[in-house]
């Protein structure tokens, strides 16, 4: 699942997935995983949740965005796994 959660952030991060996102949104930048994925796994990932990893924050029912976090490039990657960067983080923070 870290690969799905690497291809989230990276469709946000290239600009093909807006923020706040939900399952349909997702599954439009991100196809090719089960029905299933696409409903379960932001609500699993979200901040709060106090059982999982916490990778996206909750901005209203169903709805979520990237956690913004005081965090280096050095640690974005370990948190996010392989993602190719591309451009500025602190453009992706001000958002």
């Amino acid at each position: 699942m870290k690969t799905f959660a690497s291809q989230i952030y990276q469709a946000v991060q290239v600009g093909r997935l807006s923020q706040p996102f939900n399952a349909s949104m997702v599954r439009n930048a991100c196809p090719g995983w089960a029905d299933r994925t696409y409903n379960t796994f932001l609500g699993k990932h979200a901040v709060g949740n106090g059982k999982e990893s916490e990778l996206f924050e909750k901005v209203s029912r169903g709805f979520y965005k990237l956690p913004v976090r005081n965090l280096g490039q050095a640690e974005m990657r370990k948190f996010w796994g392989k993602v190719k960067w591309e451009g500025n983080l602190n453009e992706m923070r001000s958002n």
